[in-house]
């Protein structure tokens, strides 16, 4: 079975929407002024970056960002690099099944 067997079309996501998808709803949706005024109450930290609960074992902050500064190092010439690998016409990147067009 394929997703496209019971995938629903345009025409019927189109229906489905003109008939349940309502003003109300929307209206529904979005925070009325009273949820707004409870949504300012939640208390939060004033703080460029996050405040990482170390003692968490599901968000972590990634070590990559550690001793990362505000301003960026400047860009620096790359010196006596070399080669790590070399390929012939037939290597691609992409995922394709299509067999590689030599140039």
């Amino acid at each position: 079975m394929y997703l496209r067997d019971i995938w629903p079309t345009t025409k019927e996501i189109n229906a489905y929407m003109k008939k349940y998808v309502t003003s109300t709803i929307s209206r529904s949706a979005t925070p009325t002024c009273s949820r707004r005024h409870q949504l300012r109450k939640i208390k939060t930290v004033e703080s460029e970056t996050y405040r990482w609960n170390m003692s968490s074992t599901y968000v972590q902050n990634p070590p990559y960002f550690e001793g990362m500064k505000k301003e960026p190092e400047p860009i620096i010439d790359v010196v006596d690099a070399r080669i790590l690998a070399m390929f012939g016409d037939k290597i691609t990147t992409t995922t394709s099944r299509r067999p590689a067009r030599s140039s």
